[in-house]
């Protein structure tokens, strides 16, 4: 994702600041139901950063998703079904949902009892869930999404209405804002989306589009599905007047972009061509990381700037405010580095899904120096010369050298520091095992990990396996020490490759104009 000085760009913990007590039918407690052998499903995943967000007990193995969204009058009705395996044996278990009325929860098509406090709605089925079994469970809802804003800088994020429509997108929550869910990526799972609309309006979603038909009078279902497993806060729906182009890489990938229909001109002229390249984005990095695209579909939604004010990788398709081509001063061509940004995230972020929040250098760091490998090949600053650039160019008392990032906490997570140190942290590992080891550390990583999630544990135990170096002191120094690394004697102002010291300056302000343009 991308950050900004009008948006922090990603969702805070601010879903869980919410707080409302709707009362459904009473639930069986643990020490009722103690005869069973069941206990209560933890009501969050375990992440310190975000102790509420997620739930334990079991995993959802695909979503089928059935709303009905009217942009007259903001209400949404939807029918979830969540289709999932007890991971223990459980008396009830919790969702993930902001706002709406419950109007009937079944599981095992059997009604079920519920409650709720805040964003957790705790369902207690008639019978217990056996570990290891699988289940369904279908919660009926509706009403008027519940506005959520950044608490930092009151940016309106997860379900956002708009003026001629709505979207959803966000990290690092939002789905809980339109659907119940287990709102944590340490929950991969495949999803359906079936969208109900009055007839004037369109529809994109994550994955491919499986075709529309006609819904109640003056209403048009439309359906998309996204097989690959895929993190709750990378789900996207944009419903509005969209400009839709479907076509084919040069490799045969169907792509599918959505452009509203309002940005027309020059503007929408610099978007096209940014989005014309993303099949040789993807070659591009296909060919650096050493492995395929992993999905078989991409894409782009691009929204006027409000209310949306980053760029994220929303699984397949990622979205952009289309602020991100208005500055034509960035070298190689406007926007382009965005879109190379967020396509690198598709391996680094959403193939490979964090476990912990935490570990947040893993998407970002590695998704800015694949944008600055591609910027570097076409025309502009490499990884190599940003690195040179920031060490030689900024002090130690900047605030990018006084974050852990490894460990940023959940108000640095989305930091300069670590999108600027995660990518140089790459540069120092690729100077430090030369170019042979660090494509295979960079290709085993991409291969062991794909469709599931990874730490920085297990990247570096790769990076020490594929290069047979002890490489415990480069990750302290670059991940867990809050100070400016020592610089090494080869590294100076001018060996940006421009020459002089101006160009370690120009690199460091075109750097944070980019993370001040918006979250990316």
């Amino acid at each position: 994702m991308t950050r900004t000085a009008f948006a922090v760009g990603k969702a805070r913990s601010a879903l869980m600041l919410v707080v409302a007590l709707v009362a459904g039918a009473a639930w069986a407690s643990t020490a009722e139901a103690a005869g069973d052998g069941c206990a209560a499903g933890a009501a969050g995943a375990g992440d310190p950063y975000f102790p509420g967000y997620g739930n334990g007990g079991y995993d959802v193995g695909r979503y089928d998703l059935d709303v009905a969204y009217n942009p007259a009058n903001g209400n949404l009705r939807g029918r979830a079904k969540l289709r999932a395996r007890a991971t223990g044996t459980l008396c009830s278990l919790n969702l993930d949902l902001l706002g709406f009325a419950i109007k009937r929860i079944r599981v095992r098509n059997e009604k079920a009892r519920w409650s709720r406090h805040g964003q957790e709605l705790t369902v207690s089925p008639r019978r217990p869930l056996k570990r290891g079994k699988r289940f369904a469970l279908t919660v009926r809802y509706g009403g008027v999404p519940v506005e959520f804003r950044d608490l930092v800088t009151g940016v309106p994020i997860g379900f956002t209405p708009t003026g001629d429509g709505a979207v959803a997108t966000g990290q690092p929550e939002s789905a809980a804002t339109w659907f119940p869910v287990n709102d944590h990526p340490g929950d991969k799972a495949a999803y359906d989306f079936e969208i109900e609309v009055p007839d004037s309006y369109g529809v994109v979603a994550n994955g491919k589009p499986k075709g529309t038909e006609p819904g109640q009078p003056g209403w048009t279902v439309w359906r998309w599905q996204a097989d690959a497993p895929m993190a709750s806060y990378l789900t996207v729906l944009g419903v509005g007047d969209w400009d839709a182009r479907r076509w084919r890489t040069a490799d045969g990938l169907p792509v599918y972009d959505a452009v509203d229909s309002t940005i027309t001109g020059a503007h929408r002229t610099e978007i096209d061509s940014s989005l014309a390249k993303q099949g040789a984005i993807l070659d591009f990095l296909a060919t650096e990381i050493g492995r395929p695209y992993p999905f078989d579909t991409v894409g782009a939604i691009v929204d006027p700037e409000r209310p949306i004010l980053f760029a994220l990788e929303t699984q397949t398709r990622p979205i952009y405010a289309a602020i991100f081509w208005l500055d034509n001063s960035f070298q190689p061509a406007n926007g382009d580095y965005v879109v190379a940004h967020e396509l690198a995230h598709q391996w680094f972020g959403d193939d490979i899904a964090l476990r912990r929040w935490r570990d947040i250098w893993l998407n970002e760091g590695f998704a800015t120096y694949y944008e600055y490998l591609w910027v570097g090949a076409h025309g502009g600053l490499g990884p190599e010369q940003l690195f040179d650039a920031l060490l030689a160019g900024l002090p130690a008392d900047d605030p990018i050298w006084s974050v852990e990032v490894g460990d940023p906490g959940p108000e640095e997570m989305f930091s300069d520091a670590v999108y600027a140190r995660g990518a140089m942290t790459l540069e120092a590992l690729r100077r430090e095992v030369g170019d042979r080891d660090f494509g295979a550390i960079v290709e085993r990583w991409a291969r062991d990990r794909a469709g599931g999630h990874g730490t920085t544990g297990q990247f570096i135990r790769i990076a020490e396996a594929e290069s047979g170096a002890r490489l415990d002191d480069l990750f302290e120094t670059w991940l867990f020490t809050a100070e400016k690394p020592p610089t090494p004697a080869t590294v100076r102002a001018g060996a940006s490759g421009r020459g002089d010291a101006a160009a370690g300056r120009q690199a460091i302000e075109d750097l944070r104009r980019r993370l001040a343009l918006g979250a990316y």
